[in-house]
């Protein structure tokens, strides 16, 4: 007679909730040799990894950039991925944490600029006033912590487990910021 043990069970669980374990198990078997279940994989994902970094950087080209650096990071990291989470969710908190990085970089490049130029106050007017009202520029108006989750929430489609996971929050803490972030988002829009 044999006895399921806790990793047998997790392993159970994890293929039926989650869609890519079979092709991530193939690919960290296929890697660094053959790329066809890493492409597989990236194929599946690249339109929600795409999306996700624009809305939070706010730009088509560096959005393209942090989308292929997080490819990359994927390729190098997927034989370490454990799977004590969704690959989708993995992936996603590479794509934030890499968006953030390249936010903090694109800043200080900004604000060297600025110095070097002396010319703050036009561009911040220029930015203004050619700045339209859709959702991406509402987005921009938020906190990070309100556009990440709103982002992850309606971008990602990650569910409130998945975001408690990316963001390091409790379930009902994830839950609270989506709902908080989401009135925010329908104030801003209404004014």
């Amino acid at each position: 007679m044999t006895t399921a043990t806790h990793t047998d069970v997790s392993d159970e669980a994890r293929v039926i909730i989650d869609p890519d374990i079979e092709l991530v198990k193939k690919a960290q078997q296929e890697l660094p040799y053959r790329d066809t279940a890493y492409s597989a994989l990236m194929k599946r994902h690249e339109q929600v990894l795409y999306r996700v970094c624009y809305r939070l950087l706010g730009n088509a080209d560096d959005a393209q950039d942090v989308s292929q650096e997080v490819m990359l990071k994927v390729f190098a990291y997927l034989p370490k991925f454990e799977g004590r989470s969704m690959f989708k969710t993995w992936m996603m908190q590479i794509a934030r944490n890499t968006s953030f990085t390249m936010q903090a970089k694109l800043k200080r490049q900004r604000e060297l600029k600025e110095v070097l130029e002396g010319d703050v106050h036009q561009e911040a007017s220029d930015r203004i006033v050619t700045e339209k009202m859709d959702v991406d520029s509402v987005l921009s108006k938020l906190g990070k912590q309100d556009r990440e989750v709103l982002v992850m929430r309606y971008i990602a489609e990650l569910q409130f487990d998945e975001i408690a996971d990316v963001c390091g929050l409790s379930l009902s803490a994830a839950k609270m910021r989506v709902y908080r972030a989401t009135e925010a988002l329908k104030k801003k829009m209404s004014t």
